[in-house]
């Protein structure tokens, strides 16, 4: 692997650990000031959004709806011009209090100059769909085939 391919991969490993600590300035600093970011498609509002401050007001109010919310990391690799993160979010709602969980997602982001400049978030029946698993194979069939995972950047293109 290639010393920009790991930096770009350490960039989406210090983005997902910002989050979980619940800093979302951290998240910010590794964005380009013209992101464009496509949010989860059945969440209110997710875009998509395009600049640096759109995308912090944007996640801002996607964690003030939770008590607790963090992103698993299940696989992250560099796919040619794109990162992709297969991911499990699990989380307590603010007001009800109720513990959830996803299903498993794809986070498909794009990287120059040490900066995300674009974020697609797949949600998991699309993944599934994408890589013609069910469900509750999308783990394992990247585990045995990791270059699945360039399916999914590819349609993070679209």
């Amino acid at each position: 692997m290639s010393g920009a391919a790991e930096d770009n991969l350490e960039l989406i490993r210090r983005g997902y650990a910002a989050w979980n600590r619940g800093d979302i300035e951290g998240v910010a600093a590794i964005l380009d000031e013209d992101v464009e970011w496509r949010g989860h498609p059945r969440l209110p509002e997710p875009g998509p959004y395009f600049g640096r401050e759109a995308v912090r007001g944007w996640l801002d109010d996607l964690r003030s709806a939770w008590q607790e919310i963090e992103v698993h990391l299940l696989a992250l690799s560099d796919c040619d011009d794109a990162v992709v993160a297969l991911v499990h979010i699990t989380g307590r709602g603010r007001g009800s209090g109720l513990d959830v969980a996803s299903g498993i997602d794809a986070h498909v982001w794009r990287v120059r100059s040490g900066r995300v400049v674009e974020m697609t978030w797949m949600q998991g029946d699309s993944v599934a769909r994408r890589l013609g698993v069910p469900p509750a194979k999308v783990q394992s069939t990247v585990e045995e085939t990791p270059e699945t995972l360039t399916l999914l950047a590819e349609a993070g293109r679209e």
